[in-house]
């Protein structure tokens, strides 16, 4: 790469030439940059109900001091006071998930770190509090962490001292707070529309439960509701896989229980499919637009979505879900909605939980049941949920490119390429 006019390299990449380049350890206080304790230093045998804080690897994962429910007593909590951490310090997951930081906030609890955190105390003449924890989310940065662990499926940090000596690029304090301050006006609009979308959601959960239930009704409808066993209002399909598997490489997408989400709904992002010929043979587990898939085992088992804005010409499921159809009787959209309300997904708990194999096979739909209007009347409240997860779909989107505007400032104004000062 051609270095720049005013620009130098290092081994953090091209920075400005005002700028410096300290090792992690440097930019952090003498002892402030320590380890969990390991071994038998902190065992179950010494928590007790209540006293001074375990901090836990989640409380830097959902970053949330008020996680878990661990405590030592105030004897133990001298003991392990290298391990004490404070207002304003840094934890960071160190092991599975690692990498993961949080700022311990005002009025947090006293407490201490467990052996999945690492706990940094930064020096405020070196390093701004909040431009090094947006120096330690930028990609660059987790990149050079992840390329710092070891392990397989569960990671952990190489030895201290490689994570010690980690680069990062420091312009002036007064840089660095004009920096911080750009990014937080981002993470203030995140912050917005999170609120926004979680609001939203509650409405809609609100209105699912009066309008699938009939306890508010809509104008100019008064028949009466009936509650149908799913096997009297829908068909039940379940699809198939070819020996040896389905691939990324076919020519037909096959849908199976990844492309459900944790919570309800369609999740498109890795697509397994099969060949066109093995398509063509199959008679069941073909996929019509609006069609409601199921989820019949794994770790999934009762989650559903709603098979609507694909962009496949056609598709099919394999042996992992069902779909469900309904009749005439049975409007698909409002069938979706009545399987995520609450009543109806202890319903299907309970077939789960009494199988023999975890998960759910056909009988399922012998036992539970819906409640239902006439047609046009589930049309109507479908159309209304619907319009309403459309409204949350487009924050969410809105909140997706908020992130990648995010990480793309980042990407400018931590490299230098931009400059505020």
């Amino acid at each position: 790469m051609e270095l720049k006019q005013g620009y130098k390299q290092t081994d953090a990449g091209m920075i400005p030439n005002e700028w410096n380049v300290e090792t992690l350890e440097r930019v952090c206080t003498q002892n402030g940059l320590v380890r969990g304790p390991f071994g038998g230093t902190l065992k179950k045998e010494f928590f007790v109900r209540d006293g001074y804080k375990v901090y836990e690897q989640r409380n830097a994962i959902y970053r949330d001091a008020d996680l878990g429910s661990y405590f030592v007593d105030e004897a133990k909590y001298r003991d392990l006071r290298r391990f004490e951490v404070r207002e304003g310090d840094f934890i960071i997951s160190c092991s599975g998930t690692i990498g993961r930081i949080y700022q311990i906030p005002k009025n947090a609890r006293a407490g201490i770190i467990n052996q999945a955190l690492l706990k940094i105390e930064t020096n405020n003449d070196v390093v701004y509090d909040r431009y090094f924890l947006y120096v330690f989310e930028w990609d660059d940065f987790q990149k050079r962490i992840i390329d710092n662990t070891q392990g397989g499926a569960m990671q952990n940090l190489v030895g201290m001292e490689v994570f010690r000596k980690i680069s990062i690029t420091l312009p002036s304090l007064p840089e660095q707070r004009a920096i911080a301050a750009a990014l937080s006006d981002v993470d203030a609009l995140l912050a917005a529309l999170d609120a926004l979308i979680a609001k939203k959601r509650l409405i809609k959960q609100g209105a699912m439960q009066e309008l699938l239930t009939g306890k508010r009704r809509l104008r100019g409808v008064s028949n009466e509701w009936e509650k149908k066993k799913l096997v009297d209002v829908c068909e039940l399909q379940v699809g198939r896989r070819p020996r040896g598997g389905v691939t990324e490489e076919g020519d037909v997408p096959s849908l199976g229980g990844e492309n459900i989400y944790n919570e309800d709904g369609l999740n498109l992002s890795t697509i397994k499919r099969v060949s066109k010929e093995f398509f063509l043979r199959m008679t069941k587990g073909i996929l019509n637009e609006d069609d409601v898939l199921i989820n019949k085992d794994g770790a999934n088992t009762g989650k559903v979505a709603l098979y609507v804005d694909s962009g496949f010409e056609r598709a099919c499921i394999n042996e992992h879900l069902f779909i469900m159809r309904g009749n005439e009787y049975l409007d698909n959209h409002f069938l979706y909605y009545s399987l995520c309300l609450a009543t109806t997904k202890q319903e299907i708990s309970k077939q789960i939980a009494s199988s023999a194999q975890p998960g759910l096979n056909r009988r399922f739909v012998e036992t539970v049941g819906i409640n239902i209007p006439d047609v046009k009347e589930q049309q109507a409240i479908a159309e209304i949920l619907f319009d309403m997860d459309a409204e949350i779909a487009a924050l969410e989107h809105k909140r997706a490119k908020t992130r990648l505007l995010k990480q793309g400032m980042m990407q400018e104004l931590l490299t230098g390429r931009i400059r505020l000062i």
